[in-house]
């Protein structure tokens, strides 16, 4: 099985206390057949996790036909103003990462509060 470097996406920014969603497609000749888990980390500048880890195996990201969602909660992205850094990881059936996606993304900071 092929193991390939990390692919490096920056995703636009979100909003502190917004409720958002993270999605992607999958190239075509994505080896989708070798997944059997996803996992998503985010640290905040400092190292510091920013959320629960999110998997396809907890249901807290989805995989649909060759799309990948991950969803943020309003309370997730509350007092995380700042950038942040990512890592997708595809794990394979041994349950080891063969492809990771990572990049970084902010969060602007909330100015209506209410």
């Amino acid at each position: 099985m092929a193991t390939y470097d990390k692919y490096i996406f920056n995703i636009p920014a979100y909003q502190e206390g917004n409720e958002a969603d993270f999605e992607f497609e999958l190239d075509l000749n994505f080896p989708l057949e070798e997944v059997s888990d996803i996992s998503f980390q985010a640290r905040d500048s400092r190292g510091r996790f920013i959320m629960p880890e999110k998997t396809l195996l907890t249901n807290t990201l989805s995989l649909t036909e060759r799309v990948v969602n991950i969803p943020f909660t309003a309370e997730e992205m509350k007092g995380n103003a700042d950038k942040h850094y990512y890592e997708i990881d595809f794990l394979n059936i041994a349950g080891k990462p063969f492809i990771t996606i990572g990049g970084a993304f902010p969060i602007n900071p909330e100015t209506n509060r209410k």
